[in-house]
């Protein structure tokens, strides 16, 4: 497949990408991939992805992959994050996913990072879902997670649940926790949550009543209530 992405302020461009990605099978079991951007403005590679992932058996997923990720050739021009991000970063590693039971399956992420002219770092996670009820109505998921790079670190803590009453009524909540290695602004913890009501008027379009608070290192406190209309405008199937 082949992408351009154009971004203007006014009648400025501030970014430009042209992407290309390619999927090949070359047995039941093995899917392989390689995908770039390539900017324009900088006339240089913005990040290189490939990949491999196995099916070893029935419910096992494993892939393996190497990124190159050119941060600054990413954001607009315009934007002061460019001043701060001009460090090439390597990421590679592994995440598989299993199916243990018709209704449960865990997941385990470890990638090295790999930071130009700084020491490496690394990302861990382990997660697992399960779908309750007598026609999986209820989703329960949590994952735990660390991140480190040469400067600072965190661990992170994420739950989710969704719940249907019936087909087209439905609720959702989400915890996430970080707890920083170095405090940021005096603040070592930060929390969010959010709940929301929802109800499929039709294939797509649904309305939905959320509310969301936390404690961040950025706002000492904040809260939010929102009413929304949303349509599903693609959806994707795996």
């Amino acid at each position: 497949g082949v992408s351009f992405l154009q971004a203007r302020k006014d009648l400025e461009i501030t970014r430009e990408l042209l992407g290309a990605d390619v999927v090949v099978n070359p047995k039941a079991w093995l899917e392989c991939g390689a995908g770039a951007l390539y900017d324009t403005f900088g006339a240089t590679l913005a990040q290189l992805d490939v990949f491999a992932t196995f099916y070893p058996k029935n419910g096992l997923r494993i892939a393996a992959d190497w990124r190159r990720v050119v941060p600054v050739a990413l954001l607009d021009k315009t934007s002061i994050f460019t001043v701060f991000s001009d460090a090439v970063r390597d990421e590679m590693g592994a995440d598989a996913s299993w199916r243990v039971h018709g209704r449960v399956t865990l997941t385990a992420d470890a990638h090295l990072l790999a930071f130009e002219d700084n020491d490496p770092g690394y990302r861990l996670s382990l997660g697992a879902t399960a779908r309750l009820g007598s026609w999986n109505q209820t989703t329960v998921t949590t994952r735990l997670g660390r991140w480190r790079d040469s400067a600072s670190g965190y661990f992170e803590w994420r739950a989710a649940a969704r719940h249907r009453f019936t087909p087209a009524f439905f609720a959702v909540g989400d915890v996430q926790t970080y707890v920083y290695d170095n405090a940021i602004n005096g603040n070592s913890v930060s929390f969010g949550a959010t709940a929301a009501l929802g109800y499929e008027l039709a294939r797509r379009l649904r309305v939905l009543l959320s509310a969301e608070g936390g404690i961040t290192p950025q706002f000492e406190k904040r809260g939010l209530i929102m009413a929304k209309l949303e349509y599903e405008f693609v959806r994707f199937y795996q």
